[in-house]
């Protein structure tokens, strides 16, 4: 079920009536109600799966807390992670032993059949290890009630595409009673409608683009360098337009529930290196990653050498957490790449500043660095959104020599639609980067808040008719799309 959906808000309104009335003892279980009817009607055919992974969860963190050993919180991860694993990379593994093995063509060692990965499943069984984590580090204890255990595995508003819950943050919000907060349920609805407005009026306008351009790579058309850059620097909106969005509209839906999310993207475009992008970025997912694998491997304390050892560790899984696929692998180390490169040299630039008497705190250097660290993100993107490495690696090559030229200037505005649109594009991408811009610096709410009644209420009513226009396709020529991150 989407979020922008009626029977989505009929939902939403019946849970937080049913939240902030429901004595203590029964809030979970109201909330777990909610989720479960939610993944029902979105993904029925996995919703028995979602149940045992639930039950799974619950059955495991007993054995952790009671066991004490660390070899049972890995055999717990382990039994999690491999069905994460027979879902969205069993099929992957056999077709790279067939290539290894040089099987003919239609030959294979073993036939899975069609295996299609259950919505969320990625998510999910993060939060499950989360949980099981925290048990065996002793910063939780094992729950006897499964029940906010099973909320830990598949609430609803993060359940399809995060954010990820560490539990032992969420845990202890659910389990007490709701108190209705104006200002919070205001910030929460403020940042839903944000996330709808982006979806719908930017990401929502940027993927039929994206699909036509990338049916055009994939079928082999005569493109050069420039209409590659147009591409990645389209995919590179896009992809933040749209996760963005969903994960404002998360954050948000948990705060009108009385339940606070942290941040999940901190204006990542605005970052000065790439390690500050990294730190922006799909914040949940970074810190999951740093918490249970970057940290338990050492992190930074055993030597350089195994820093960045550790460093593309990370990211290798990071790549493979995406998906099966060689270009989520190389996706994946080219950041590491990046981050590595950074550190070896961040003492040599820090020194050719001083004697070209640099002030790296100017805004035509910041700037500068942003716009850097924005041009090889978004390089990164083509292996992200091109599945044949092949194809990739000759769109990069081919960016780094652009011609341009009238054909190519004409197929980027084809692929627009027409100066109109285009100027309409240019409109919504920079109000979208204005407000970016203002929530780099304070909370939209709260200089809302600071606004005459009429002034504000003005503002809401607006937001709420570009809404209403954004799901008829009124102002949008669309309807409602979908979210990129729920495939993975």
């Amino acid at each position: 079920m989407d979020f922008l959906t009626t029977k989505f808000l009929i939902l939403l309104f019946v849970t937080a009536v049913v939240n902030y009335l429901a004595p203590k003892a029964y809030r979970a279980a109201g909330l777990l109600a909610s989720s479960l009817v939610f993944y029902y009607l979105g993904a029925r055919a996995f919703f028995p799966l979602l149940l045992a992974l639930c039950l799974a969860t619950y059955l495991l963190g007993l054995l952790v807390e009671r066991l004490k050993k660390p070899y049972m919180y890995a055999i717990g991860a382990f039994t999690i992670l491999a069905l994460l694993g027979y879902f969205k990379y069993a099929a992957f593994f056999i077709s790279t032993v067939d290539r290894l093995l040089n099987l003919a063509e239609g030959e294979t060692i073993l036939s899975l059949g069609d295996v299609i990965a259950p919505l969320g499943i990625s998510f999910m069984t993060f939060q499950s290890i989360s949980y099981l984590g925290d048990i065996c580090h002793g910063k939780i204890k094992a729950e006897r009630n499964p029940v906010p255990v099973a909320l830990q595995v598949c609430f609803f508003p993060n359940v399809i595409s995060g954010p990820i819950q560490k539990a032992r943050t969420f845990l202890p919000q659910v389990k007490e009673k709701a108190a209705f907060d104006y200002t919070g349920v205001r910030h929460g609805l403020l940042l839903f409608a944000f996330g709808g407005l982006q979806k719908y009026y930017l990401s929502d306008k940027l993927a039929p683009m994206i699909q036509s351009m990338q049916e055009e790579i994939a079928a082999g058309e005569p493109l050069g360098g420039l209409q590659f850059i147009f591409f990645a620097f389209c995919y590179a909106l896009y992809i933040y337009a749209n996760f963005n969005s969903y994960s404002d509209m998360a954050v948000g839906i948990a705060q009108i529930l009385g339940i606070h999310f942290g941040e999940n993207f901190r204006r990542p475009y605005l970052s000065q290196t790439i390690r500050e992008f990294w730190q922006r970025w799909h914040i949940s997912l970074n810190s999951w990653f740093v918490e249970y694998v970057y940290i338990p491997l050492g992190g930074s304390r055993k030597g350089k050498v195994r820093y960045y050892l550790n460093i593309l560790i990370v990211f290798l899984l990071s790549g493979l957490w995406h998906g099966a696929g060689m270009h989520f692998v190389v996706w994946g180390l080219l950041n590491g790449i990046y981050q590595i490169a950074g550190d070896l040299t961040a003492a040599g630039r820090s020194k050719l500043c001083r004697r070209l008497k640099i002030n790296p705190e100017k805004p035509l250097i910041i700037w500068w660095k942003r716009l850097c660290v924005f041009c090889l993100i978004s390089l990164t993107w083509v292996f992200f959104a091109i599945p044949d490495l092949g194809t990739a690696v000759h769109m990069v090559g081919e960016m780094f020599r652009p011609a341009i030229n009238y054909a190519s200037a004409r197929w980027i505005l084809v692929q627009i639609g027409s100066w109109m649109e285009l100027i309409r594009m240019a409109v919504r991408v920079a109000l979208f980067a204005g407000i970016q811009l203002l929530r780099e610096k304070r909370s939209a709410s709260e200089l809302l808040a600071k606004q005459p009644a009429v002034l504000r209420y003005a503002i809401y009513a607006v937001m709420t008719a570009f809404l209403i226009f954004g799901y008829t396709g009124t102002f949008t020529g669309l309807g409602n799309g979908g979210f990129i991150y729920a495939n993975f």
